[in-house]
């Protein structure tokens, strides 16, 4: 099922931006597993969850651990809407336990031709060396339609990971985009995307083996779906 974690959708055509940011890319897009919903009346959803573990098809045989998690979001208007949900786990091969609890929040407010977001990740996660490691990660999205056919969409996001409790090497970076959408018909759609990362170490690898601490892509898409 797709992840309940986090506003970003795993169709790339649903997000504000062609590229997903630095937080949805390193939180799952699925779970495996059962949930339970239940809405008290309009303006609030629950949900529990009980998965195979951090986006995990089938438990790994040497971690054997479920997942459990949940979900509260609460729309005051038809405008804005505010979520929490966490996940809880063992992510260490048995025996040795290293829990991860994952929290992540966001506020959507959509009015008109105008959508922002406002997001926030924190994670502790036990270690083997330190006893725990906990971690923030922060993100800000603009959207702006232009008429039937244009859309614009800004970004900025901060991700920090540094002992790689998340990733496989650990990093710290900042990271800005502008983008632009034009709607061809009803069922495509193209995508023009300018992203830069900036980072206090030379983490991006250059053409001529070196290393800088900035990062610049453009990226494109044409995405139909029928």
């Amino acid at each position: 099922m797709p992840s309940y974690i986090g506003f970003e959708s795993w169709y790339g055509r649903d997000c504000s931006n062609l590229t997903r940011s630095l937080l949805a890319e390193n939180s799952p897009y699925f779970f495996t597993g059962g949930k339970f919903t239940f809405n008290p009346n309009p303006k609030w959803e629950i949900q529990l969850w009980l998965t195979n573990g951090w986006q995990n098809i089938v438990r790994d045989e040497e971690n054997k651990s479920l997942g459990i998690g949940g979900g509260i979001k609460f729309i005051p208007t038809e405008d804005f809407t505010i979520n929490y949900s966490n996940y809880f786990g063992n992510e260490n091969p048995n025996p040795v336990r290293l829990n991860r609890f994952f929290n992540n929040f966001y506020a959507m407010y959509e009015k008109n031709q105008w959508t922002a977001i406002l997001g926030a990740d924190y994670g502790i996660q036990q270690t083997l060396r330190d006893g725990c490691d906990s971690r923030v990660w922060l993100i800000a999205s603009l959207k702006r339609e232009l008429g039937n056919k244009f859309e614009l969409a800004g970004r900025a996001e901060f991700y920090s990971d540094p002992n790689a409790i998340i990733l496989s090497e650990g990093i710290k970076v900042s990271g800005f985009s502008a983008n632009m959408d034009y709607s061809i018909s009803k069922a495509a759609l193209l995508r023009v995307k300018a992203r830069k990362f900036i980072s206090p170490d030379a983490i991006f690898s250059l053409p001529d083996a070196g290393f800088s601490q900035r990062n610049f892509a453009l990226t494109g898409s044409l995405a139909v779906w029928f």
